[in-house]
């Protein structure tokens, strides 16, 4: 062995076996905050699904959207619920049972946390026909629908 190769072998064994990969909590934050780089797919051949560090702002629009709308039909839920309506999906009306405050909190960390879940996703496939942005556009969609009923509802009686 030359003298260059054995230097090298000798510090490629000094070196501290670590693996800079590893994924901790405050590197995600910052690499999603502060310095995030990637934006579409590391290879051609990520076609199926890809993460990203960074995301479209179209896809946070629509998050708030979905998110606001939410707000908004708990709030048009509990009117209507104070003027004799009642709840037809069987799960909120169990948490009405438990309170107001149960049914608001449970109903807008199931929103969010779903939310979370979807844009993080955003970019893959379901069964290689719907791309999961395409199911956000789609609930935000519901809920204008939703919203609308609602205040129709609320215009019959006032």
């Amino acid at each position: 062995m030359t003298e260059r190769v054995a230097h090298l072998m000798d510090d490629r064994l000094a070196r501290k076996p670590t693996d800079r990969r590893r994924a901790r909590f405050h590197v995600l934050v910052y690499g999603a905050l502060v310095h995030g780089r990637r934006r579409g797919p590391r290879r051609r051949d990520d076609t199926r699904g890809y993460y990203v560090d960074w995301y479209d702002g179209r896809l946070f629009a629509v998050a708030t959207g979905i998110f606001l709308f939410c707000c908004l039909d708990a709030l048009f839920t509990l009117i209507l619920l104070g003027m004799g309506a009642e709840e037809i999906n069987p799960v909120m009306a169990a948490l009405l049972e438990h309170g107001v405050g149960t049914f608001v909190y449970t109903k807008l960390a199931i929103t969010g946390f779903g939310l979370v879940f979807l844009v993080v996703h955003a970019a893959f496939w379901i069964a290689d026909t719907i791309r999961v942005s395409h199911i956000l556009y789609a609930l935000l969609g519901g809920y204008v629908t939703l919203c609308g009923y609602q205040l129709e509802m609320l215009a019959r009686v006032f």
